[in-house]
């Protein structure tokens, strides 16, 4: 499924570089609004098909980000405890993919939750602004509905149009050239009222994301049957890369946003947690941890996917 929506993105990239090179249409394009206007709503065309796409039968519960964020991610494993006492900061950090910068209040896994299920809800109802009701959130990440989910729900639908998130893409961790840069709040706008009911429209900035880098399906029931938090990101991070895998445990604590200020055997300890639960679900067939290295295979039925 990856292959053939990243081809859509390639080829939709592709026709507008070579109409932009032709120097008949480059005069035309600044000689007048209505070709801007024109090739703008081109632009949006292609991009609405991305979420368009009807999905197979056994994919109607994927969700998907753009690849680059499976690896530089806004979203915080987050105790119960920090999760109470959260406040508005401004932090920022690298790993080796590159820069990631953080204005407001600290988004968690469970706003990541949301944000794959509204993406979900967005491909599900073909428009990038939701009428629907918090039911149809809570169904998407198997929640049952109550007073304490409605709260839940809320305060994460307002850090996600409330934190201003920009991340900046190097082309390797020498240089560190950026071949990306971009930033916005995730959601641009939310209406909600005492009846249940939702509207919430996702933020032309996070439209743009899937359209300058590839794209990462995940499966939203499978995330959701996923006890820890570490587990889900190790899920997320997982599902970019190549089937055998290995990576240096500092590489990938920066990757998944573990706090890297703990003592050494905790961290283990977590990743350690985090990737039997991952086995037991039948998604890695094995791990290792040797030398500071952890080495992986998912098994083989897992979704694979193509990276820009």
């Amino acid at each position: 499924m990856d292959d053939e929506l990243n081809a859509i993105i390639t080829k939709a990239k592709s026709k507008a570089d070579l109409r932009m090179k032709d120097p008949a249409f480059a005069k035309e394009l600044a000689r007048t609004f209505e070709d801007k206007q024109m090739v703008g709503n081109a632009v949006t065309e292609v991009r609405d098909s991305i979420f368009n796409r009807q999905l197979p039968p056994d994919q109607t519960s994927f969700s998907f980000i753009p690849t680059e964020m499976t690896r530089l991610s806004p979203f915080f494993p987050i105790s119960d405890m920090d999760k109470a006492k959260r406040e508005y900061k401004e932090m920022t950090w690298e790993n080796s993919w590159g820069r990631m910068s953080i204005k407001g209040i600290k988004l968690s896994i469970y706003d990541e939750d949301i944000l794959l299920a509204l993406v979900k809800l967005f491909k599900k109802h073909q428009s990038l602004t939701l009428n629907i009701s918090r039911g149809e959130i809570f169904k998407a990440i198997g929640k049952t509905k109550g007073a304490n989910a409605n709260i839940a729900l809320s305060k994460s639908i307002e850090r996600l149009t409330g934190t201003l998130v920009t991340i900046e893409v190097w082309d390797n961790i020498k240089t560190k050239n950026p071949v990306t840069k971009m930033g916005n709040t995730i959601l641009s706008g939310y209406v909600m009222n005492k009846r249940g009911g939702l509207t919430v429209t996702l933020n032309p900035y996070f439209q743009e994301a899937y359209l300058e880098t590839m794209v990462t399906s995940l499966d939203l029931d499978f995330r959701m049957s996923l006890k820890h938090d570490v587990a889900k990101s190790l899920h997320r991070f997982l599902e970019s890369q190549n089937k055998d895998y290995q990576i240096h445990i500092d590489k990938l604590v920066l990757a998944i946003n573990i706090n890297a200020n703990q003592e050494r055997k905790h961290i283990r300890d977590i990743l350690r947690k985090a990737l039997n639960e991952l086995v037991e679900k039948k998604y890695l067939e094995f791990f290792h941890i040797k030398d500071e290295i952890i080495i992986t295979r998912r098994v083989g039925n897992s979704i694979r996917i193509t990276e820009r």
